[in-house]
C-alpha cells in the first residue's frame, strides 16, 4: 500500500471536545473526523451538505496520526458575539451582545499523518496538491482561526504485519484503545487516554467515539497489539503505525461481506426454487443449500483476508495466510454436526466450500491434509477476527445466533474438527467400498453448481449492474410449426418424406414417465426442425404438469454442424418476428464471441465483457446449442468453470446430435449417469442420428424408422476391399464420369496430400480439384468449401474433416476404409438432396506396411465393418439401416467396458482427482476427445487482415493489466483463430515461436506453407 507522509503545524489549534460546554477545551491530537476535513479542504471538496464526509471517511481513507512534539496548552479569553435576534452592536448590552470565554488551545501543534486511499485518482490529486504545497482550500487546525501549514514528507511503502502473542512494538501514532492488548509502561514517559469522536455521518452526527492512548511528549509507546502497519524508509528507522482498521467487513473491494453472503444464499435458493428434483428430501437439500452459501465466505472475516482485500499489493504475508475456504469449510462442517446433520452431508458440504474456489478433488485426500500446521493456521485466522464486527455482519447476512460468532465458540470448533478428522477419514472409506451409486456423485456437482455459480453471478453481475436471475422467458410451442408455413420448399419426393416425418414426430405421445427418446433418420431428413419442436412440446407438458421451466440443451459435435444450427435458429426466430435475445436462445463453445445482448422493459441492451462472459459460460439462456465437450465435460468433470453450469441441467431437455460420435468406451458411464440424471435430476433426453446406435435401448422412437429408410434409393455402396491399393494405383483405377462431381475423404492429411499429386501426374487439371485437411487454416477452408457449394471445384480430395456436418453434395464419394458409421457419415455427403442416383466406393488404401486406416482406427471396429461388408458387391440406401444396427450391436459385444467401469468407480467414490489406478480412474481424466500426440498451434499470417490481427494481438499482450488483457484477446479470439491450425509437435519442419505459439509471417509463407495443400511438413511417412 501507497502511503502519504505529510506534516501539518500552526501558532495554535482547537480541536473542540463534544462533551465539553462552558469552557471548550480541545483534543491533544487532530482527531480522524478533522483530519477528514483537512483534507477535503486540501482537495477542495466543498462542506456544503458534509460533501467531504462522504468522500472522506474511515470506508474510503485509512489515517494514522503521529504527535511530533510534546502536548502545549494553553487558554485564552474570546469575545463571543451574540448573533441571535439580530443583536450585533457591542455595547447594547454586555451579557446579550458578547461574551468572553476561556478556549482552551493546542499551542504549536505539530503533527504527522499517514493517509491511504481506496480512490486512486482522488489519491493522486492529494498527492499532487501536497508535494506543491498546495490547497483548495486554505488549511488550519480545527478553526478557521488557526492557520496551518502542510508540508510534503514522503511517499512511503506501507505493509501489514502479524504481532505474535504478547511481544511489544514500538508504536509512533497515537493507537485506538481496542487495538491494544497490553501497554509496556517506561520511566520518563506520560501516558494519556482522551476518547474522541473516531467516526461521523454525512449528518455530521457522531456514530463511534474511542479511547485512544498516546505519550504526551511524543515519543512512541511499547504496547502489545494484534496487527500493525510498518513503513521502513521514513528517517532511515523503522516506524510502525495501527492504520485505522474498520468495523465492516468485506467479501470483495468496497463490498461488504454481509451483503455478499446474503447475495449468494437468495441467488443460490432462487436457482434451486427453479427445480424439481429428487436428491434428497426437500426440506434438507434446501437447508444444506443455504447454509453452504451463507458459510462460504464466512472465513474472510479474519483480518489478514481484509488486509488483503483492501490494498492486495500490500499485503506481505504468504498466501496460505490470507486464505478463507478452508477456515469457512471447518466451520460449517462443525456447525451442521450441532445441527444434527450425518456425516456424509457434512463431508459434502466440507468438500464444496473448501473448493469453491478451485477444482474438486478427492474428498479423501482433503481428510489426509488435516495436520497440526494447518490446524495452527486456522487457530491464527481465528485469532484474527473482530467478533463484534462479525456479528454485525452476521446479523445482516441473515444469521441471529450470536453465540456461534465469538473466538471461544471459533476456536472450540477447529479444535473438535481436527479431534474428529481421523474418524471421518475412516468414515469414508469405509464408505467408498460401500457404496454403489452414482447419486451422491450427482449431489455433490449439483450442491457445488448452486454455490459456485451464485458466488460468481453474485460478485461478477449483481455487484455491478441490476439484473434479475427470477425472470425467465417464455418460448412459443409452436415456433417452429410458424417458420415452416412461412416456407416454399418444392414439393420433391424427398420433401414430402421430410414433411411425413416431422407430421409423426408432431403427433408423437408425450409420457413425462419416459425420459429417453430417439429420432432415428436418414441423412438430410430435416432431423434439426423435427427435433426442436419435439423438445418444445415436451417443454410445454413439462412446464404445465410440474410446474417448472426447462431449458433445452442442444447438444452437436463439431462446431461446423454448430454454426449451422445456429443459422437456423436465427433464422427461424427473425421470421417468427423476435429479435436477436441470448435470453431466449444462445451458442456456446470455446470460439463463440463474447457478446450477450437482451431486451428488458422494452429496451434492447448489450450487457458488459465481464458479466456477458458470465451469463454465457452459465447457460443463462432457455435455448443453448453447444457441443458435446461443453455437455460432457460438464457432467464428467471436476473443473470449476466447467460444473458452474451443472445445476441447469436439472429438469432440463438434452438433445444430443449425431449420438453415434459419443466415443463407445464411455457408452455404458453415459448410460448409467444419465440414468440417474433423469431418476433424480428430472432430464429428458432425446437422441437423433442418422446413425443410432441404440446404446438406450429404453428410448422411445419418435418416427417409424424402417418407413423412412426402406424407400431411399438415393445412393449405392460398392465395396472394394477384397484387395489394398497403394495411394498411386489407386489414382489410376478411377472410372471418371463427364459431369459427375467427386469426393475422396483419405484417413490421414499425409496420404490426402499423396492422393492429390497422384491426381495430378493422372492428368487432372488443378483448377478443378481443391484439397481439405486442418492443416489450412479455417478461414481459408470455410472459402474452399463455400466454392464447392457454389459449383467452382468437380472435385475435392479431403480428410474427415467433410464428414464433421459440413453441409455439401456429390455424384460420386470415395472413401478409404474406415469405421462403418464413419462411412456412411461420407455417403451422406452423396446425392443428399434425391436428384440422381449416387455412388459410394469403399477402398482399403497402403503405404505398402499397413493401412492408413490402421494409424487412426482401432482394430476392431475396422475389422466389424470389413465383415459386414465381406462379399456384398452392393449395398442400396434402403439396407443401411439394418446393416448399422448390426455393426452396432456387434460393436457393443465386442468393446471393452473397462475404462467406462473405472470412471464409474471414481464417480461413485468421489475420487474427482488424483492417480489412476487398476479399479478406478479419477473423474478428472474424462477426455471425450482423446489425444493424438502433442500439438503445437501455429498462426498463418495468410492475408493482410491476418497481419492486421496479428499486430493487434501483439499490442494485448504488451497492456499491463491482466484482466483487460483477457477481455480484448476473447474480442479478437474468433478472429485469430480463423488462421490457426495444429500442428504434432513432432513435425521435422516447426516455425519459429513468437509470444507462445508457432508464426509464419508474410515475408516466410512459401516456407513453411503450400498455397494448395496447407503447412508443409518436409516429413516422409509422418502419420497423423
Amino acid at each position: 500500500m501507497n502511503v502519504l507522509v505529510f506534516d501539518i503545524q500552526a501558532d495554535f489549534g482547537h480541536f473542540r471536545q463534544l462533551y465539553s460546554t462552558s469552557s471548550p477545551l480541545t483534543y491533544s491530537f487532530i482527531p480522524p473526523t478533522a483530519l477528514f476535513g483537512l483534507l477535503g479542504a486540501i482537495t477542495g471538496v466543498g462542506k456544503e451538505e458534509n460533501e467531504y464526509l462522504r468522500v472522506f471517511n474511515h470506508e474510503t481513507t485509512n489515517v494514522a496520526i503521529r504527535l511530533m512534539g510534546p502536548v502545549r496548552k494553553t487558554r485564552v479569553g474570546i469575545n463571543y458575539v451574540n448573533t441571535k435576534g439580530n443583536i450585533w452592536v457591542p455595547k447594547q448590552r454586555r451579557e446579550g451582545a458578547r461574551t468572553q470565554i476561556r478556549v482552551e488551545f493546542l499551542r504549536f501543534p505539530h503533527f504527522r499523518c499517514y493517509v491511504s486511499m481506496n480512490d486512486h485518482e482522488r489519491f493522486s490529486y492529494l498527492i499532487d496538491l501536497v508535494r506543491q504545497h498546495k490547497s483548495v482550500y486554505t488549511p488550519c487546525l480545527g478553526l478557521s482561526e488557526c492557520l496551518a501549514d502542510v508540508q510534503f514528507v514522503a511517499m512511503e511503502e506501507f505493509r501489514f504485519v502479524e504481532v505474535d502473542g504478547e511481544d511489544h512494538v514500538p508504536i509512533c501514532s497515537v493507537i485506538p484503545g481496542k487495538e491494544m492488548r497490553a501497554l509496556k509502561v517506561e520511566p520518563g514517559k506520560e501516558y494519556r487516554k482522551e476518547r474522541v469522536a473516531w467516526k461521523m455521518n454525512a449528518e455530521r452526527v457522531v456514530s463511534q467515539y474511542e479511547e485512544v492512548v498516546f505519550e504526551a511528549g511524543g515519543q512512541p509507546i511499547l504496547a502489545s497489539v494484534p496487527i500493525i502497519g510498518e513503513m521502513n524508509k521514513e528517517s532511515g528507522s523503522s516506524f510502525s503505525i495501527p492504520m485505522e482498521r474498520e468495523s465492516k467487513m468485506y467479501s470483495h473491494p468496497h463490498y461488504l461481506l454481509s451483503e455478499h453472503m446474503r447475495g449468494v444464499e437468495q441467488l443460490s435458493s432462487l436457482f434451486l426454487s427453479e427445480k424439481s428434483v429428487r436428491l434428497a428430501e426437500p426440506m434438507l437439500l434446501s437447508q444444506m443449500n443455504r447454509w453452504i452459501a451463507l458459510f462460504h465466505d464466512l472465513g474472510k472475516s479474519h483480518a489478514f483476508f481484509q488486509q488483503y482485500i483492501q490494498s492486495p499489493d500490500a499485503f506481505q504475508g504468504s498466501p496460505a495466510l490470507k486464505s478463507h475456504a478452508l477456515l469457512s469449510a471447518v466451520l460449517l462442517a462443525v456447525f451442521l454436526k450441532e445441527k444434527g446433520i450425518d456425516d456424509f452431508w457434512r463431508l459434502l458440504a466440507f468438500l464444496v466450500v473448501k473448493r469453491h474456489h478451485g477444482n474438486l478433488d478427492d474428498w479423501l485426500e482433503e481428510l489426509k491434509r488435516m495436520g497440526e500446521e494447518t490446524k495452527d493456521l486456522l487457530k491464527r485466522q481465528v485469532e484474527a477476527v473482530d467478533y463484534s464486527a462479525l456479528a454485525e455482519q452476521m446479523a445482516l447476512a441473515g444469521f441471529e445466533k450470536e453465540e456461534n460468532w465469538t473466538k471461544e465458540t471459533w476456536m472450540a470448533w477447529v479444535d473438535e474438527f481436527f479431534t474428529e478428522a481421523r474418524s471421518l477419514r475412516r468414515f469414508i472409506m469405509s464408505w467408498n467400498r460401500r457404496n454403489e451409486s452414482l447419486v451422491p456423485y450427482v449431489q455433490a456437482l449439483f450442491l457445488f453448481s448452486l454455490l459456485i455459480d451464485a458466488d460468481k453471478s453474485e460478485a461478477g453481475i449483481v455487484q455491478k449492474q441490476p439484473w434479475s436471475f427470477s425472470k425467465r422467458k417464455d418460448v412459443p410451442v409452436d415456433l417452429i410449426l410458424r417458420y415452416k408455413q412461412q416456407q416454399s420448399w418444392h414439393q420433391t419426393g424427398l420433401n414430402q418424406l421430410r414433411e411425413q416425418a416431422f407430421q409423426e414426430v408432431d403427433r408423437a405421445p408425450i409420457d413425462l414417465r419416459q425420459h429417453f427418446y430417439r429420432l432415428n433418420l436418414p441423412t438430410g431428413m430435416g432431423k434439426t426442425l423435427a427435433s426442436l419442436h419435439f423438445a418444445l412440446r415436451l417443454r410445454e407438458k413439462i412446464e404445465q404438469e410440474q410446474g417448472v421451466k426447462p431449458r433445452i440443451i442442444y447438444s452437436l459435435p463439431f462446431l461446423s454442424v454448430i454454426d449451422q444450427t445456429a443459422n437456423v435458429l436465427r433464422e427461424v426466430f427473425s421470421v417468427n418476428g423476435v429479435e436477436e435475445d441470448h435470453q431466449l436462445w444462445l451458442a456456446h463453445h470455446h470460439l463463440a464471441d463474447i457478446r450477450y445482448t437482451t431486451k428488458q422493459d422494452d429496451e434492447r441492451y448489450d450487457v458488459d465483457y465481464e458479466a456477458a462472459k458470465l451469463l454465457i459460460e452459465g447457460w443463462h439462456s432457455e435455448l443453448i446449442v453447444t457441443t458435446f465437450v461443453q455437455l460432457f465435460e460438464t457432467i464428467f468433470s471436476n473443473r470449476n468453470a466447467s460444473l458452474r453450469k451443472f445445476h441447469r441441467l436439472a429438469n432440463s431437455i438434452v438433445l444430443i446430435d449425431e449420438v453415434q460420435a459419443v466415443p463407445h468406451r464411455y457408452w455404458l458411464a453415459i448410460r448409467q449417469l444419465f440414468a440417474v440424471m433423469a431418476e433424480e435430476l428430472g432430464c429428458y433426453f432425446l437422441f437423433s442420428s442418422a446413425t443410432d446406435p441404440k446404446w438406450f435401448p429404453e428410448a422411445v422412437s419418435l418416427v417409424d424408422e424402417q418407413v423412412y429408410f426402406q424407400p431411399l434409393s438415393r445412393v449405392t455402396l460398392y465395396p472394394h476391399i477384397d484387395e489394398s491399393w497403394t495411394i498411386e494405383e489407386f489414382a489410376r483405377r478411377i472410372q471418371w464420369e463427364e459431369g459427375k462431381t467427386y469426393l475422396f475423404v483419405l484417413n490421414t492429411i499425409e496420404s490426402g496430400k499423396a492422393f492429390y499429386h497422384a491426381l495430378l501426374e493422372e492428368g487432372g487439371d488443378e483448377t478443378e480439384i481443391t484439397f481439405l485437411s486442418t492443416h489450412i487454416p479455417p478461414k481459408e477452408r470455410l472459402r474452399r468449401i463455400m466454392a464447392v457449394k457454389r459449383g467452382e471445384y468437380r472435385i475435392v480430395v479431403s480428410t474427415q474433416l467433410i464428414e464433421a456436418g459440413v453441409d455439401v453434395d456429390f455424384d460420386v464419394v470415395y472413401r478409404d476404409i474406415a469405421p462403418l458409421d464413419s462411412i456412411q457419415q461420407a455417403a451422406g455427403r452423396c446425392n443428399r438432396h434425391g436428384r440422381r442416383k449416387g455412388e459410394v466406393h469403399v477402398v482399403r488404401l497402403t503405404d505398402n506396411r499397413r493401412l492408413y486406416a490402421s494409424y487412426i482406427y482401432d482394430a476392431i471396429r475396422l475389422d466389424i465393418t470389413q465383415k459386414l461388408l465381406k462379399g456384398k458387391r452392393e449395398v442400396e440406401e434402403g439396407q443401411f439401416l439394418q446393416l448399422i444396427t448390426s455393426y452396432f450391436e456387434t460393436l457393443a459385444a465386442r468393446m471393452s467396458n473397462a475404462e467406462s467401469e473405472r470412471l464409474l468407480k471414481g464417480m461413485m467414490t468421489l475420487y474427482f482427482d488424483g492417480e489412476e489406478t487398476i479399479d478406478r480412474i479419477p473423474v478428472s481424466h474424462f477426455r471425450l476427445i482423446e489425444g493424438d500426440g502433442e500439438k503445437i498451434n501455429v498462426f498463418i499470417e495468410l492475408d493482410e487482415e491476418a497481419a492486421d490481427v496479428f499486430r493487434e494481438y501483439e499490442e494485448i499482450l504488451r497492456l499491463g493489466d491482466r484482466w483487460e488483457r483477457r477481455k480484448r484477446f476473447a474480442a479478437l479470439k474468433s478472429r485469430f483463430s480463423q488462421y490457426v491450425i495444429a500442428i504434432p509437435a513432432k513435425v521435422d519442419h516447426r516455425p519459429p515461436i513468437v509470444h507462445g505459439i508457432g508464426y509464419v509471417g508474410r515475408d516466410s509463407l512459401n516456407d513453411f506453407y503450400d498455397e494448395t495443400l496447407g503447412y508443409r511438413t518436409k516429413s516422409e511417412g509422418l502419420i497423423w
